[in-house]
């Protein structure tokens, strides 16, 4: 068996993200399946691919729009798949956790999850971050300059030399950020 965790960000409420993922075939947003269909429960789904497979899916647990957990199988392939959806208003964090047994594509669980939540992403108007393995954080460079610029010391006060000013400069790892990593 092989699995992973991956988290994704969407700036949209946990009610859209949760539709998206209970209809694979709603505005097209899953390339990869042609059809969807539900019992009338609602706990049960087959999905028709595009490459003329069938996935049967068995839901374990639908709270909308917290949490999401179903089996599936698809051939020879099985697994589990979960989603906690956490946010609200504009804003949803979803934790998807996949377990597959088997071969074929699904040698790679962490890849095809995160194919599935660009897609996602893409759909929701590519307003979210790329997906992310749990623990992984995105950092950006201006904030990292902005925190070193506050913890840069303060010089004496009067006239300083070019030289002396560079002493004063706020500085990463011997970088000046000033001078554009002089």
């Amino acid at each position: 068996m092989k699995s992973c965790v991956v988290t994704a960000n969407y700036a949209c409420d946990p009610n859209k993200v949760w539709l998206y993922l209970t209809k694979p075939t709603l505005n097209g947003w899953r390339r990869d399946v042609s059809s969807y269909e539900e019992s009338d429960d609602g706990l049960k789904a087959a999905e028709k691919n595009t490459d003329g497979s069938e996935t049967q899916i068995v839901f374990t647990r639908k709270e909308k729009p917290r949490c999401l957990s179903c089996n599936f199988q698809k051939g020879k392939i099985s697994g589990t798949f979960t989603a906690l959806l956490l946010g609200g208003g504009d804003a949803t964090s979803v934790e998807c956790t996949l377990d597959v047994n088997g071969l074929g594509l699904f040698t790679k669980p962490e890849k095809l999850l995160n194919e599935r939540l660009e897609m996602l992403r893409q759909t929701l108007g590519a307003r979210g971050l790329p997906p992310q393995r749990v623990g992984e954080r995105t950092s950006r460079q201006s904030e990292i300059f902005r925190v070193a610029a506050r913890l840069a010391p303060s010089g004496p006060a009067g006239h300083r030399s070019p030289s002396d000013a560079a002493r004063h400069l706020p500085r990463i790892g011997g970088v000046c950020l000033a001078e554009g990593g002089k």
